[in-house]
């Protein structure tokens, strides 16, 4: 899977990482103003990809409405993952992002 490929090049030190579950805690981007903005605000997103200028690729659950979108990477939180999910390590609640942006 690429996002596995790519959260192992990833710097340990990364704020995030492809396959970090993330929920949206900032203004959401103008790309998603077709969105509901409690749905966006509930659902979790994994991260498909870091950008080089501060954004993230976002994926929500198939099994719900499907939405892909790249976000600031400062409007998004990493949240604790399940247990047995793909790439579940500890993740000491939720944090923020510091310095994306």
């Amino acid at each position: 899977m690429v996002s596995a490929v790519q959260r192992d090049k990833a710097a340990e030190d990364a704020a995030l990482r492809s396959g970090d579950e993330v929920r949206l805690v900032g203004e959401p981007p103008g790309s998603l103003a077709a969105f509901d903005e409690t749905w966006l605000r509930e659902t979790r997103f994994v991260v498909r990809h870091v950008g080089r200028d501060a954004t993230v690729d976002v994926q929500s659950d198939l099994a719900e409405d499907y939405l892909v979108a790249t976000v600031p990477a400062a409007v998004v939180a990493r949240v604790r993952r399940t247990p047995g999910r793909p790439g579940a390590d500890a993740v000491p609640g939720a944090e923020s992002v510091p310095g994306a942006g």
